[in-house]
């Protein structure tokens, strides 16, 4: 019996990314079963299994000794924001290690080389800590000059980069296979609410040419594997598929999406039996997968970059002599989080408004803004007008303290729309709820007040303001901007008013993580902002 060949992995970095050489080795560990397939076994190095000893060159000397990185197969690097210590200057003990295994690639073909370098946002505390972050960053352009694999990641989805990238390069030492069918996999990615719990992906297209592979005069199928960085959150069916996962083509729905049979792994979908035709036949077709939600939420901000969501596709095809051939494997964005809500107050002149009765009262007016993109399209189910009884959609909703006594709010029943758009009516009613925010219904309007004699004014109950999205919010379009006044008593001292805002899925039968009963709509987590106002 053959004995399997060894590959050695040796992993290196300095001391600020331990956590993220542990992701890296469980990755690899992970891909043990996968190796052995292709005939290999895993060998993984890193200083902390270097066992004690002298040298008389010093420690780095030792480690480098018995990582053995001039005969390794593949070497990976990981640089946040330290350089690591530096023994021979210029370069620190991770950077030449990484260049020695650069020097037996010249000279041997091997190993290869990968360095990540993670976009964790940090704020530099000295100039040395700055000075340090500055050598990572040339290290990291000489490099790429020198056409060495460099790769930006953030914490959360370096399991899978790693994971693809030494299984393509499992593929590379297993040796090259004929493959039947020519693969392209691409995709266009949506932007997507970093509050979003149920966030729509772009499609992925899988273009797949060629002969299909002699099976026999048997139809060859083919399965599609999909790995995302975060969770799939598409309703799950009672037979495990998720609701409106589909794959499909000109010839209509292929398959549906299920979760794998363990029912652990939240961030997997199939699509398993994918017909294709039958052996040695021709096969050209794009195949387009749709219908999957993923939860954007758990990532936050967490970088100063554009954040990703990945999707790492593999394709196999059955009818090779009975046996399932990997045929493609790609890892791609899917859709880009946009940026936070945000909010802001301007003070208005108090004429404004108008009021039918407002002698016994000082007048505060401010025009409250909506700032910024949420997603390409912020979409709801929510309905114009009453709604009793169903569920509601996207709500802004306007949470107020602090108030003087007897002090009265109003605020605009619509947005305030900008003259540029002459055609639309609004895009947020206002909305009765409960204390809780369990809506109600319509809100009444007072009589007699109005906001530049136009916009009808409802006052404000329970100091919770609420306003339902009841079109879309375009990236780049107009901000949303509602009026608010407050009616304090003649005479009342100066008040600091806290505002806190916020966007929040509202509904009548569900939860902000449950799906809903009547509705598809977006799910998401609530996000708050404060603000304080002094009037007086």
């Amino acid at each position: 019996m053959e004995s399997a060949r060894v590959v050695t992995i040796v992993l290196v970095s300095p001391g600020d990314v331990a956590e993220e050489r542990n992701i890296a080795e469980a990755a690899i560990h992970g891909l043990r079963r996968t190796a052995a397939k292709r005939g290999l076994t895993l060998d993984i190095r890193k200083w902390e299994d270097v066992r004690g000893g002298y040298s008389p060159d010093g420690v780095q000397d030792r480690i480098q000794q018995e990582l053995n990185i001039e005969h390794c197969d593949l070497l990976i690097a990981l640089f946040w924001k330290k350089y690591g210590a530096i023994d021979k200057p210029p370069y620190s003990r991770t950077a030449t290690e990484v260049l020695t295994a650069m020097g037996a690639k010249r000279e041997r073909g091997a190993p290869e080389v990968i360095a990540y370098f993670s976009q964790q946002s940090y704020v530099p505390t000295s100039k040395s800590e700055l000075d340090e972050h500055g050598r990572v960053l040339e290290f990291k352009h000489e490099l790429r000059a020198a056409g060495v694999l460099t790769k930006d990641f953030i914490r959360g989805d370096l399991s899978m980069i790693v994971t693809y990238d030494v299984l393509d390069f499992l593929d590379s030492v297993a040796g090259p296979r004929h493959y039947h069918l020519r693969c392209q996999i691409s995709c266009i990615p949506n932007r997507v609410r970093p509050e979003g719990y149920t966030e729509g992906i772009g499609e992925i297209q899988i273009a797949l040419a060629g002969i299909l592979p002699d099976a026999g005069n048997e139809l060859v199928s083919a399965n599609v594997k999909v790995s995302f960085s975060t969770n799939i959150t598409s309703r799950l069916m009672g037979d495990s598929a998720y609701d409106s996962a589909v794959i499909i083509s000109e010839r209509g729905i292929l398959a549906k999406g299920y979760r794998p049979e363990t029912g652990l792994e939240q961030h997997v979908i199939l699509f398993s039996a994918i017909p294709l035709g039958y052996g040695g036949s021709r096969f050209d077709e794009v195949l387009t997968i749709k219908g999957i939600l993923v939860d954007a939420e758990q990532f936050g901000i967490v970088s100063n970059l554009e954040v990703n969501i990945l999707a790492g596709i593999e394709i196999t095809v059955s009818g090779y002599a009975t046996s399932t051939t990997t045929i493609a494997r790609k890892l791609l964005p899917v859709a880009k989080l946009g940026l936070p809500l945000g909010f802001s107050m301007v003070r208005q002149a108090s004429d404004k408004i108008t009021l039918p009765a407002a002698e016994e009262v000082e007048v505060y007016t401010f025009l409250l803004r909506v700032e910024g993109a949420v997603s390409e399209v912020l979409k709801t189910q929510a309905q114009e007008g009453s709604n009793l009884g169903g569920d509601h959609g996207t709500v802004l909703a306007f949470a107020l303290a602090n108030l003087v006594e007897k002090t009265v709010v109003l605020a605009t029943e619509t947005d305030i729309q900008p003259g540029e758009i002459p055609t639309l009516k609004s895009r947020a009613v206002a909305m009765r709820t409960t204390r809780s925010g369990v809506p109600l219904g319509q809100i009444n309007g007072v009589a007699g007040a109005a906001w530049d004699g136009q916009i009808a004014m409802f006052e404000v109950e329970d100091n919770l303001a609420a306003w339902e999205l009841i079109r879309p919010i375009q990236t780049g379009g107009p901000d949303l901007v509602f009026g608010l006044a407050f009616l304090v008593p003649r005479g009342s001292p100066p008040a600091l008013i806290t505002i806190a805002e916020g966007l929040a899925p509202f509904f009548s039968t569900a939860t902000a993580k449950q799906p809903s009963r009547t509705l598809p709509v977006p799910r998401f987590i609530p996000g708050v902002f404060q603000q304080n106002l002094l009037l007086g």
